[in-house]
């Protein structure tokens, strides 16, 4: 994983994250919305690969 600055489309400085291999089981014992469960999730053998992603806000 790399992590470093970059500049957005707009050219404002954000935060960039490359992931080459993200491997992952994922639980999630209640989700709420509107305060009322609606229920739980469960992700087995997630993998995300080969991602680029620029995370910036206002």
């Amino acid at each position: 994983m790399d992590i470093y600055k970059a500049p957005n489309h707009a050219g404002v400085d954000s935060l960039a994250v490359d992931l080459q291999s993200f491997e992952a089981d994922i639980r999630i014992g209640g989700i709420l919305v509107g305060g009322t469960s609606i229920g739980s999730i469960a992700m087995d053998n997630l993998a995300i690969t080969n991602t680029s992603m620029l995370i910036y806000g206002h």
